[in-house]
C-alpha cells in the first residue's frame, strides 16, 4: 500500500483534507458462479482455465487499485440553539484496472454469464451487476451540540448519510445508501450514552424468469422465477445503544 494525504485550510472556515492511496496487489474474486462452472468443467468466463485432475481453480486476480477521497469540513456557530454545528462531507473514487474478458463479483451476482454454460440455470443468465472499473460515492455527517441541555448533561444530536453513486467496487456498491440518526449524551464528561438508529436502503433487484424451466422433466416443481438484490444489507438495520463511565 502506498499514499499521499494533505490538509489544509480552506475559504470561508473550512478545513480540506484529502489522499490518494494505491495497492499494486489488491485480489478481486472473480464471479462465483464462473469458477463453479470451471470446477465442473463447463464453459465458462474464465480465459485459458485449463485445469489438470490435480490443478488449482484461482478464484481471483490481482489487479491495480487506486483510490482518491477528498473531504471537507465546517464548524459554524450557534444554529437553531445549538452551541456549536458542524457538518463533514466526503467524496470518494475508486479505479480497478479490471481485464475486461473476466466477470468479476459483486452483490446479486449468482448466474452464469452469457457464453457460459446454462444447463444448471436452465438458460438465464446475468447479464450486468458485476464489478466495475470505476466507482464512487459520497457521505455526509452533521452533529450539533447542547451543553446543559438537561441539568449539567450535553446533547449531540447526529445524523449520517452514505451514498454509492456509481460502479461496484470493494469500496462502493451502486444505488446502496444508510441513514444513520443518533443522540450522545454526556454527563460532566464522566457518563457518555449513545443511541443511534441505522437504515440500510436502495441498490436494485435482480429478477427474471428461466426460459427453459419448463422443459426440464428433472425438477417438475423448481418455480421458473428467480430474484436476487444487489444490496446486501437492505434488510440489516439496526439499533446500537452504548453506556461508558470514565474515572
Amino acid at each position: 500500500l502506498w499514499g499521499l494525504s494533505f490538509n489544509t485550510p480552506g475559504p470561508w472556515g473550512i478545513a480540506l483534507q484529502g489522499e490518494y492511496s494505491y495497492r499494486p496487489n489488491q485480489p478481486v474474486q472473480i464471479a462465483a458462479p464462473e469458477l463453479l462452472l470451471a470446477a465442473l468443467g463447463r464453459d465458462n468466463q474464465i480465459p485459458n482455465e485449463l485445469i489438470s485432475e490435480d490443478g488449482e481453480i484461482t478464484g481471483y486476480e490481482r489487479v491495480r487499485m487506486h483510490q482518491v477521497q477528498a473531504s471537507a469540513t465546517k464548524a459554524f456557530g450557534p444554529t437553531l440553539g445549538a452551541q456549536q454545528f458542524v457538518t463533514v462531507g466526503e467524496v470518494g473514487y475508486t479505479r480497478l484496472d479490471l481485464p475486461r474478458d473476466i466477470p468479476f463479483n459483486a452483490p446479486g451476482v449468482f448466474l452464469p454469464a452469457p457464453g457460459s454454460d446454462t444447463e444448471t440455470s436452465f438458460g438465464s443468465v446475468q447479464e450486468n451487476g458485476y464489478a466495475t472499473r470505476d466507482s464512487w460515492g459520497y457521505r455526509i455527517v452533521g452533529r450539533m451540540d447542547y451543553p446543559n441541555a438537561i441539568g449539567a448533561a450535553t446533547l449531540s444530536p447526529r445524523l449520517v448519510f452514505t451514498h454509492d453513486v456509481n460502479g461496484r467496487s470493494p469500496t462502493f456498491n451502486e444505488g446502496a445508501r444508510s441513514l444513520t440518526l443518533g443522540m450522545g449524551i454526556n454527563y460532566l464528561q464522566n457518563i457518555e450514552v449513545d443511541l443511534s438508529y441505522t437504515s440500510f436502503f436502495g441498490g436494485d433487484k435482480i429478477e427474471g424468469t428461466d426460459p427453459n424451466a419448463a422443459f426440464d422433466p428433472r425438477f417438475p416443481d423448481q418455480s421458473p422465477s428467480y430474484s436476487s438484490h444487489t444490496n446486501p444489507l437492505k434488510d440489516r438495520d439496526f439499533l446500537a445503544i452504548s453506556i461508558s463511565y470514565s474515572f
